[in-house]
């Protein structure tokens, strides 16, 4: 089974950049992303 990562952020008006960004090179295979909705 290989990696799985999960970003999050808190409200709409952040995005996920910054977390990707930190995510690239840990060899993850999956890459999960959720915005919330409040």
């Amino acid at each position: 089974m290989g990696k799985i990562g999960y970003i999050r952020v808190s409200s709409q008006d952040q995005n996920l950049d910054r977390q990707l960004a930190m995510m690239e090179g840990l060899n993850i295979d999956k890459l999960f992303g959720s915005v919330a909705k409040f």
